[in-house]
């Protein structure tokens, strides 16, 4: 009987031991999980999944960089596609592709998280957010301004920019 007992006592102290170093480590992992992700780390997240083509978990983490520096052109550019391919929130694309447009560089450097400009096709994705709403004059005035920005030589995409005009016009 007091050996039951003994092993009784033992089971519990084992039994409240492994409760503990249960409890212990899901701390130790929260606290490792919460450290603070820096804009640079979810810059990089976000354009792994944009290269996967994820493009909700994208916009995630690229809403978490943008939280974090809202003074870059470049993650409004990248949230602003992300919306645009997203199937019921196509309307949030313009108020950061507007964004994005304010400060367009030629000299974009796509997958640095450094990069505070967006590309000149800015202005394609924001005509194509005009004309997603309607909004068929801003769309025309985006795609010129885009159109402004090719070479010659870039016949396909002047083609494509004329082929939308065209459809904004006829809408």
């Amino acid at each position: 009987l007091l050996h039951t007992r003994v092993f009784s006592i033992e089971n519990g102290l084992n039994n409240a031991m492994k409760i503990r170093l249960v409890v212990l480590a899901l701390f130790v992992s929260t606290l490792l999980c919460a450290q603070k992700s820096t804009y640079k780390d979810k810059f990089i997240e976000g354009n792994y999944l944009l290269l996967e083509e994820n493009y909700n978990k994208a916009l995630e983490s690229f809403l978490q960089a943008y939280r974090m520096d809202s003074s870059s052109a470049n993650i409004s550019y990248i949230i602003g596609v992300c919306y645009l391919k997203s199937v019921s929130e196509k309307d949030k694309a313009i108020s950061y592709l507007k964004r994005a447009t304010a400060s367009v560089s030629e000299k974009y450097k796509a997958f640095d998280p450094k990069e505070k400009n967006a590309p000149v096709s800015s202005y394609y994705y924001l005509g194509i957010a005009y004309h997603l709403n309607y909004k068929f004059d801003d769309a025309i005035t985006n795609y010129e301004k885009y159109r402004s920005f090719l070479n010659l030589k870039q016949t396909e995409l002047i083609k494509d920019i004329n082929r939308q005009i065209e459809m904004s016009k006829n809408a």
